[in-house]
Formats: C-alpha cells, sequence, structure tokens
C-alpha cells in the first residue's frame, strides 16, 4: 500500500516551528506542519503543568513555604514521507535539527488557531522512527516521535511598554499605551533599558519591582521627600547643598531622634506592607560623620525593632546615599494596618549636624536588583602619561628628561631632589620646610595638563623619631597649575590619620584624613596613588610597595574637579614636605601617571540593560555591552498581574557615588523602557 500524505501547511489548527529565526540566531527554521516533516493526526502532548511544593509542618497541617516548576515534557508524533527527496534524506534532516537541540538547546514557537503565538525554551530532545512496513519501503514513516523537554512557562512576544522618566528616584507603572500590562500568572521575562539623560557617568543603580503590595495611597509610597514626613526633636526644614531637607544642627553622643515616618502634613501612619531596604540621601559638614539607625514597628512605636544596621555617613560636605537595612511591614490580623518608624543619629563628641533630603523604601519581596561599579584600581591599558624609574646620571631633578612626559620642573621650596644613581631615586633630605600647603618641595612632569588622572610613586623615608604626624607629608600631586593650585595625597600631614587628600585653590583647603590598612616603619617601602575622573571623583590608594593595592583608603567628590572646575585639568607629580629639624631622608621611585579607565553601572548618555539573563551596560563609546562589574540581587522577572490584574510598580535610582562610599553629588534624568514577555502555564485558548 502506497501512503499518500498532503504537504501543505494545515490550515485553521495550530502550528508548531523549531528554532523561529526571530527567537534564535545563527539558526534554520524547521517548520513541523510544512513539507515532508509533519506533526501526526493524533497532535502533540504539552505535557501537564504540575507544581512541585515545599512545605513545612505547623500545629493545624502543611504550609506551602516555597515551590519549583519542573521541566515540561512535550511528545510530538511525527510523519515523515519523501517529498522530491528520499525518506533517509528527510530523516537526515530532522536528525540535524534535534542533535543540534541536544547539545545547544533551542526554542519551539507554537502558533495558536487564532494567530496568537508563544514560545518555549528546549532544554533537551530526543528522537525515535518508526518500522513500519511504509518505511521499510522507504515511502513514509507514520510513527516517528519527537520528544522535547522545555523550561515549564509559555512566553509571549515581547512587549514594548511606556516609557517611565524622572530626575533622581524614579518610580512608575508598567503600563502600555496608558493600559495595564497582563504580565500572565507565571513571573514574567523581562529586559529593562535605562538611558542617562545628565551627560554624567552613574557609579551606582538600584531597580527593584513591586505588585504583591502595591498600594497607589500616599500612605504607601516607594520615595518620600523628608520635608514631606515629621522633624523631630530640634530638627526642621531646610536647604541643604541645594536640596531641600530636614536637619538637625546639635546632635548628642546618645541615638537623637531626627525624622519620624509620619507624613507631616496630616500627621498619618504610613501603611506599607511587605518587605523593603531603607535608603537616605543623608548630609553632614561634621569632620567626624555622625552614625545613623532606624527603629521601626507595625502598630504604635512602643516596642520598636532595629533594622540591624548602622551606617556611619561616608564623608563630610557631600550628599550620600545610606543603606539603613531593611523594614519587614507585615500586617497584623486585627485592625487596620499601620507602621511607625524614626531614623536617629549620633555624633562621636556632640554637637555634630546631619541633614536627610529622602527615604527610598526598595521593595525586596518580588524582584531587586543593584548595580556597582568599582574604584579603578589598575596602572593603563594603553600607555602612560609621564614615567620615571630614574635611572639618570646623578644630580639636581629639575631639568632632567623622564623616559616619558618630558623635562622635570620644580616648585614650592628652592631645596630639590637630587637623583641618586645608586639605588636610582629622587633623593631629599631638606629640612624645616616652612608650609605644608605650598612650601614643600614640588617635581613636576613636564607632561602637558590633562583631566582624567591617575598619579602614583613608590616612597620611603628614614626614622623621624617621635616627631608628630603632622609635620611631614610625602605623596603624589595631581592636576597641578602651580604651588597655589594643585590636589594631593600623601602619608603623614595630619594628627587624625596616617595621611590624607587635600584640593588646594588659591592657596588654601581643606584636608581629609585617612587611616592605612598596615603599619608603616622607616625604611619601609610604600606606594601611594591618587585617581581623579574628569567627573571630580577622586580615590587614594596605599599599600606596602610589592604587595596588592587592595581597596581604597579614602575617596570622594569635589566639583572644583570636575569638567568646568578651577582644577578640572593639570600636571602630576609629587611633593616632600618636612617641617622638623632632624636630619631624615626620603627617597621616591617608580613615579607614574596615566589616564585612568573608570567603570560605570551608566556612562554618561548611554545606557543599561537589566533583565531575566543580565545586567549589562553600555562602555563609554555607546559601541558595545558589556556586564556590569558588580551586580547584587536578583535577575529581573515580571511579577505576575494575576486574576486581580494587580499593577506592577517599578522603581529606580541611579547615582554619581558607588552606593557605598562616593557621593550622590547630583540628581540626574533617566529614562526606564520597560519590555515584558508574559509568561503562562497553560497556554491562553490551548
Amino acid at each position: 500500500m502506497t501512503i499518500v500524505l498532503d504537504p501543505t501547511p494545515l490550515v485553521g489548527q495550530e502550528g508548531l516551528l523549531l528554532d523561529p529565526e526571530e527567537e534564535i540566531d545563527g539558526r534554520i527554521e524547521l517548520d513541523l506542519h510544512s513539507g515532508p516533516i509533519q506533526v501526526g493526526p493524533a497532535g502533540p502532548d504539552f505535557g501537564d503543568t504540575a507544581i512541585e511544593a515545599y512545605r513545612a509542618k505547623v500545629s493545624r497541617g502543611e504550609l506551602v513555604v516555597s515551590y519549583s516548576m519542573p521541566n515540561r515534557v512535550i511528545r510530538i508524533p511525527l510523519v515523515l514521507f519523501a517529498d522530491g527527496d528520499t525518506l533517509s534524506a528527510v530523516r537526515a534532516q530532522l536528525q540535524a535539527k534535534v542533535g543540534r537541540l541536544m547539545g545547544e538547546g533551542g526554542v519551539l514557537k507554537r502558533t495558536m488557531a487564532d494567530g496568537a503565538v508563544w514560545y518555549a525554551n528546549i532544554q533537551e530532545a530526543t528522537l525515535k522512527f518508526g518500522a513500519s512496513s511504509a518505511a521499510a519501503r522507504g515511502e513514509a514513516d507514520v510513527d516517528a516521535e519527537l520528544t522535547l523537554s522545555t523550561l515549564p512557562d509559555w512566553y509571549g512576544a515581547e512587549i514594548a511598554c511606556d516609557p517611565i522618566t524622572g530626575t533622581g528616584t524614579v518610580t512608575g507603572l508598567i503600563e502600555k499605551e496608558g493600559e495595564p500590562v497582563n504580565t500572565g500568572e507565571l513571573p514574567g521575562r523581562c529586559r529593562f533599558k535605562i538611558e542617562e539623560g545628565g551627560g554624567v557617568d552613574q557609579l551606582g543603580l538600584l531597580l527593584a519591582l513591586r505588585c504583591r503590595y502595591f498600594s497607589s495611597d500616599d500612605t504607601a509610597a516607594l520615595t518620600y521627600a523628608a520635608q514631606s514626613l515629621d522633624p523631630l526633636d530640634a530638627a526642621a526644614n531646610a536647604t541643604v547643598a541645594s536640596r531641600p531637607a530636614v536637619r538637625h544642627e546639635n546632635l548628642a553622643t546618645l541615638w537623637t531622634p531626627v525624622l519620624g515616618t509620619n507624613l507631616a502634613a496630616h500627621g498619618e501612619f504610613l501603611t506599607h506592607r511587605g518587605s523593603y531596604r531603607l535608603w537616605v540621601a543623608a548630609h553632614t559638614t561634621s569632620a567626624t560623620p555622625p552614625k545613623l539607625r532606624t527603629l521601626y514597628d507595625v502598630g504604635d512605636l512602643a516596642v520598636p525593632a532595629e533594622t540591624g544596621v548602622v551606617a556611619q555617613i561616608p564623608g563630610a560636605g557631600n550628599w550620600f546615599l545610606v543603606d539603613l537595612g531593611e523594614v519587614r511591614l507585615d500586617a497584623v490580623p486585627a485592625g487596620d494596618h499601620r507602621w511607625q518608624g524614626v531614623i536617629q543619629a549620633k555624633g562621636a563628641a556632640g554637637g555634630e549636624n546631619v541633614s536627610i533630603a529622602e527615604l527610598i523604601f526598595e521593595p525586596l519581596d518580588e524582584s531587586a536588583c543593584r548595580g556597582r561599579a568599582p574604584a579603578a584600581a589598575g596602572v593603563p591599558l594603553v600607555g602612560y602619561a609621564a614615567r620615571d624609574e630614574f635611572n639618570q646620571s646623578a644630580g639636581a631633578l629639575a631639568g632632567k628628561a623622564a623616559p616619558v612626559g618630558g623635562n622635570w620642573t620644580g616648585g614650592g621650596d628652592s631645596d630639590d631632589f637630587a637623583v641618586e644613581a645608586t639605588g636610582h631615586t629622587a633623593q631629599r633630605s631638606a629640612v624645616s620646610d616652612v608650609s605644608a600647603i605650598n612650601q614643600g618641595r614640588f617635581a613636576i612632569s613636564g607632561v602637558a595638563a590633562f583631566a582624567a588622572q591617575a598619579v602614583q610613586v613608590d616612597l620611603k623615608h628614614t626614622d623621624l623619631g617621635t616627631s608628630w604626624k603632622q609635620q611631614f607629608g610625602f605623596g603624589v600631586v595631581a592636576r597641578y597649575t602651580d604651588a597655589n593650585n594643585f590636589v594631593h595625597a600623601r602619608l603623614g600631614g595630619d594628627s587624625f590619620g596616617d595621611g590624607g587628600f587635600q584640593v588646594i585653590e588659591g592657596g588654601s583647603g581643606t584636608f581629609v584624613p585617612f587611616h592605612l590598612p598596615f603599619q608603616p616603619a622607616a625604611g619601609q617601602w610604600r606606594t601611594i596613588r591618587l585617581s581623579i575622573d574628569a567627573a571630580g571623583t577622586w580615590f587614594v590608594w596605599a599599600w606596602p610597595t610589592g604587595s596588592t593595592p587592595g581597596d581604597p583608603v579614602a575617596s570622594g567628590y569635589d566639583p572644583r574637579l570636575a569638567t568646568g572646575g578651577a582644577l578640572a585639568t593639570g600636571k602630576p607629580g609629587f611633593i616632600d614636605w618636612y617641617s622638623l629639624a632632624g636630619a631624615a631622608t626620603r627617597n621616591y621611585k617608580n613615579f607614574a601617571s596615566w589616564v585612568p579607565t573608570q567603570d560605570a553601572v551608566l556612562f554618561a548618555d548611554r545606557e543599561a540593560e537589566l533583565s531575566t539573563e543580565a545586567m549589562l551596560r553600555q562602555d563609554a563609546s555607546g559601541e558595545a555591552y558589556g556586564p556590569i562589574s558588580i551586580p547584587t540581587g536578583d535577575l529581573l522577572c515580571v511579577p505576575p498581574s494575576g486574576p486581580e490584574e494587580r499593577p506592577v510598580e517599578v522603581l529606580a535610582r541611579v547615582s554619581r557615588g558607588d552606593l557605598g562610599a562616593l557621593p550622590d553629588a547630583g540628581l540626574d534624568p533617566i529614562t526606564i523602557t520597560p519590555y515584558v514577555r508574559p509568561s503562562h502555564l497553560l497556554v491562553p485558548g490551548g
């Protein structure tokens, strides 16, 4: 008997296609409803939708505490026949496709009778051929079967949702043309494109989603201006460094109330439900920054809980985003739900000040992630702007030619460095330098002034006795214009630390002390490095020469160092200041300067993309994507709207700082565009 099959597609029925070109690159599509390979009359078995629940025993039964969804097994009966080719060739074509699926996975496209399209990710594939008499004659195989193991969900085509725009902290709903997007009954695949619009590199990023505990009430918002809340103790509204804030001028050495969470206008309690991480934008001008903590309670705050986080503001004179830990706001089973919290601060000596501009509630129950860009600590990837190993002949350093960077010049005190040919160092033993600011001796590279700048040198000194630290300072110079305008980082120079950073403009500046992660000793070589980017962010490293740099010992931001600032460019070099009269020798070697490579989670006027698959950002040129250096949290999934059609809310916050030590120095505009793929256990209508 000869079997004759019609190779035309089945009209008005479902269609199946392997590796659709719109979903997977570099593959050949295989339509299972066209040509010599077709789904058999019995149709496919798409498997069950069983969910494996994990339960905890309680006094009355068991509670589901988590669940997992096993892969779906799909069995597709196939009919194979010769259509201008041999059956063996048709089988070989199918075998080749299944082999690719077995080795690399793939995508199954399911087109419904009404034209709707759904996809499943193939993880494994197996193929079985029939052994009928027709197959033996090479006419047709009516008993072939393709078995696919896929991820359990069916997901739809990507929906480009309405952009969400704002400056600073941005919130909005995932909608399409103003209408909610159906995200299905399972967490949906997604990607969020975030565009920077302020022309400034962003080193920190928060992005989180809220659905289950969404509320449009003012008492359950994800962000609040501090002035909309309740100032406590002696705190009052003020404008601090261009931001409206609540400021407390005189903190005690005990925990001092600063800000309550009740709404100031009407005294209303907040009504958030679920778990949130609380961030605050905080500022101080106190040399020793105060510490912050949060107390909270569901109900009346009579017996408050602590978040467990005590955070010190990282520095003085700038705004910082400070993480105050997690608040868990479970609704009580009786009465109306409400909660109350208080932010407290305390000083080291008393009299310190603190300002709070904003509270951010990062929702944690469904999908939240964070990205940070580390400080650039490495040597140049392209080349040095200046360097010198001091292999020249003995004599005064000023006027000598460096291997890279031109001729050295001097400045400040008249006692110059001298190159000594035995140890190949620049050496200085002058005493009684007059001023720590501009009367030590400068060694300035002959390279032309430039902006983004890293400068490094190795140094050691002989025994300095029991002298005070503020009577000497040895280190590097950046952005040098003259002896009254420069930036430097040095060891020594202050009684409050082991070293410090200083911006000198017009002959004066403020010293920022730091401590070393090691104990320096006479005769020990140490390395100090200062890096400043074009946006005005600076970092200092110090470490025993020959070891690894580790984390920065100090960092910060100064607008005078940003593009357009008074010290936006200048020359690199090093400085030696010694005000004592006792003999001491200081040696410097391996000087180097280069343009640092600074990372970002969102480069100026570029994009980042956070998705179910990865956390990526464009490079500074906008020509390529790469991974965000320090990602934490979840790969994002859109929470299911469910039968209640709950809205999905987005919270995003970018920061010029790194959500840690670096300042949140300005509020910049961003645009967020969500792209959602609804996800289902059962195909709607199927």
